[in-house]
This record gives structure tokens, C-alpha cells and sequence, in this order.
């Protein structure tokens, strides 16, 4: 591949990425807006965002096994269907309930982007480059829920909440037609047709199974998905203190909430950089005791001064840099550890981050009110877990690693 194909390639994985987590976060600022059309109650319409995340933990652990056996790109385009279907049914939804079927469609669909996008880079780049390749998947994850609800405020502002779907629909349109057109098959024949006995459930099973047999994949997921649930407990917490205890606007929680995946953006840019003088398992181990010790100093300094939106939010940007060395690499180690269930392996990792994230989100929504404490209490269990779940990563690799396939390669 010329130079230019592969750029054009990896922009593809990029997009896929980034669309069904711009579509979780781009109609968030029309929910009051879509409450009043429908004359439906704040915790009814709630359930768009809710349900969704459920839908997405269930579809991921079945993309993986799916894509296993028939290959990404079938698998893909079956997801960018149902994303654009759903995305349809929002926008021309009669009812609340017909949204929020929508958005559960949508948000499915949106899935196999996120999932499938990272087994495609393991297929593509090997174990050695993955972790580099996943590292600006990632940015480009955090990115879009970064700029989806500036842009989801001005389109309701200007043309009302429908266009925040319709804008999605075209998204979704436009990275069906890129894994048509531009997308090759990444995984090889051969191993898919290692997995074509037997049912789908059991191959989905087979692929899970193999999978959860290794303690380096249960590693290097934990450590990631607790890192996940730090980012997810202090977005659910910190609204609170900000409105509640310091008396803020929303506005200015949203600038300050700015800095955060900012931060995490700029951790995953290091820990490309990282990855060549330190490998994968020292940059996680770094990024998790270096975030123990912020968290630890930010503990510290909650309790010595009076809380301010510096006093909360510095901290919390010094702990997403770290976060941004521990988690990209985190879900590169768990993929690599599982040879020949790539997919599957992406998808359980999606499930475990996502349900383990909702968790501590509701939680931490639900128990900070008018002190600190709690969210930080929160916060430092997840990263006490961290440091204790270290040690898995010291186990030996199962099996040696396939080689990867050339994206020119596949059918």
C-alpha cells in the first residue's frame, strides 16, 4: 500500500471509532428540549442514554466472536446498517418510546465501529505496532464525545433536536460507504474458517472462553477498565459539586470539564512515545503508580484547603494524563494476549469497561451530593484496584503471536 492508501485506511478506522461515541454524546444537550415535545418524564427520557449503554456492553461481546468467524468487514457493515437504521428511527421517531428503540439500535450498531476497529489495527499492525495504532484510536474515541455536545448545543439551538440525529444518520452513511469502498477484509481465511463448526452462540462461547482462560487478558482489562471507571466516577460526580457545593453554572463546568479528555489525549500521544523505550507493561505500570501518587496528593489537599474548580479539576487532569498511558495500552495487552480470538477478545474487553464504568458512573452520581469525600473515596478504590491487579501482568504470554496481515491483503 502507498503511503496515502494506508493514511486513507487508518482515517477509515478512525471514523469507525469515533461514530458511536459522537452519537452517545451529540443529542445530550437536546434531552430537556426532547422531554418538553414529547411531554414525557425526565426519568423516562433518561433511558436514551441508559438503555444505550446496555445495548452497547451485550453487542460488544458478540461482534468480536461474530467478526472471528465471518470476518470484519461483513460483521461491519451489518453494525453500520443497523447504526444508520437506528439513527432513522430517531430522527423521524413519533413517539419517545420509538427514540428510545432508535437509540438503542443505534447505539448497537455504533458498537461494532468501536469494537471491531481495534481488532482490525491488531490484525493490521501485529502485537509490536498495535499499541501505537490503539493509542490514537483512542484519541480519536475521546475527541468526539470531547466536541459532540458543542456540536449537538448548536444544532438544537439552530434547526431542534431531530438534527442531532439526522447529522448522525449521515455519519453513519458516510462511514458505511468508507468500509464498502475503502475497507479490506483483515482477517485471514484461514482463521476464520477454524471457527465455522458449530453454531453462532457457541462459537461466540468458544471464542469468550478462550479468551477468559488467560490471566495476562484479565489483566491488562481490569487495570484498564478501572482506570476507565476513575475518568467515569469523577464525570458523574463532579457536575454535582460543581452546581451544588461551589454554586457554579453549568457553563462553566463545561469549560473546565474541557481539560479532562483533553489530558487523556495527550497521555495516549506519550505513551506512543513510551512504547519504544519503556514496552507496553512498564508504560502501564508507570501511568498506574504515578496516578495512585495524584490521587493521593489530591486526597490530601481536599483535606487541607477549601474545595475550588482549580482544586477539582487539576488533579483530575493530571490523573487523566496518566489515564491516557494506562488505558490504550491496557486494551493493546489484553487483544495481544489472546492469538487467534482477536475479536472476541476486543469485544469482552468493551463489555467488562463499559458495565464496570456504568457502575462507578451511578454510583458516584448517585452518592456525591455536598462533599468531596465520597466521589474521592470512589475514585482512590478504583485506583487501589489498579495497583493491586499489577502483578497479573508478570505471567507468561500463552502462545507465540500470529503474524499481521497487510490491510492490501484481505478480500
Amino acid at each position: 500500500m502507498t503511503v496515502r492508501a494506508k493514511a486513507a485506511f487508518f482515517l477509515v478506522l478512525m471514523l469507525m471509532a469515533a461514530a458511536g461515541s459522537f452519537s452517545m454524546q451529540v443529542f445530550l444537550p437536546a434531552l430537556p428540549e426532547i422531554q418538553r415535545y414529547f411531554g414525557s418524564s425526565q426519568s423516562f427520557v433518561q433511558l436514551t442514554l441508559s438503555l444505550s449503554m446496555v445495548a452497547i456492553a451485550v453487542s460488544t461481546l458478540f461482534y468480536g466472536p461474530l467478526s472471528d468467524r465471518f470476518g470484519r468487514k461483513p460483521v461491519l457493515i451489518c453494525g453500520m446498517s443497523l447504526f444508520l437504521a437506528g439513527s432513522l428511527l430517531c430522527t423521524f421517531a413519533p413517539s419517545v418510546t420509538l427514540l428510545i428503540v432508535g437509540r438503542v439500535a443505534q447505539a448497537a450498531g455504533g458498537a461494532a465501529g468501536m469494537v471491531l476497529s481495534r481488532a482490525i489495527v491488531r490484525d493490521v499492525y501485529g502485537a509490536a505496532d498495535a499499541p501505537k495504532a490503539i493509542n490514537y484510536l483512542t484519541m480519536s474515541m475521546v475527541i468526539a464525545p470531547m466536541i459532540a455536545p458543542v456540536v449537538g448545543g448548536f444544532l438544537t439551538e439552530g434547526f431542534g433536536w431531530r438534527a442531532n440525529f439526522a447529522a448522525t444518520a449521515l455519519l453513519a452513511l458516510l462511514v458505511g460507504a468508507l468500509v464498502v469502498g475503502l475497507l479490506h477484509e483483515t482477517f485471514p481465511a484461514a482463521s476464520r474458517a477454524r471457527s465455522r463448526d458449530g453454531s453462532i452462540a457457541r462459537s461466540a462461547l468458544g471464542g469468550l472462553r478462550q479468551v477468559a482462560r488467560s490471566r495476562r487478558f484479565w489483566g491488562y482489562t481490569l487495570i484498564s477498565t478501572f482506570s476507565m471507571a476513575i475518568f467515569f466516577a469523577f464525570v458523574a460526580g463532579a457536575p454535582y459539586l460543581m452546581n451544588g457545593l461551589l454554586k457554579r453554572p453549568p457553563s462553566e463546568y463545561g469549560l473546565w470539564f474541557i481539560g479532562i479528555p483533553g489530558m487523556f489525549a495527550v497521555g495516549s500521544f506519550t505513551a506512543t512515545r513510551l512504547l519504544n523505550t519503556l514496552g507496553l507493561d512498564r508504560s502501564v505500570m508507570l501511568g498506574a503508580m504515578l496516578g495512585a501518587f495524584v490521587m493521593a496528593v489530591a486526597a490530601l489537599l481536599y483535606g487541607l484547603f477549601a474545595l475550588t474548580p482549580a482544586l477539582l479539576f487539576v488533579p483530575a487532569y493530571a490523573i487523566s494524563f496518566f489515564q491516557g498511558l494506562i488505558i490504550p495500552n491496557g486494551v493493546a495487552g489484553a487483544i495481544n494476549s489472546s492469538p487467534g480470538a482477536f475479536g472476541a477478545a476486543s469485544g469482552l474487553v468493551a463489555f467488562v469497561q463499559m458495565t464496570v464504568s456504568a457502575t462507578a458512573a451511578q454510583l458516584s452520581g448517585t452518592v456525591t451530593g455536598d462533599s468531596v469525600w465520597p466521589l474521592v473515596a470512589i475514585m482512590a478504590a478504583c485506583a487501589c484496584l489498579v495497583l493491586l491487579l499489577l502483578p497479573l501482568l508478570r505471567s507468561r504470554p500463552a502462545v507465540a503471536e500470529p503474524a499481521a496481515v497487510s490491510p492490501a491483503d484481505g478480500g
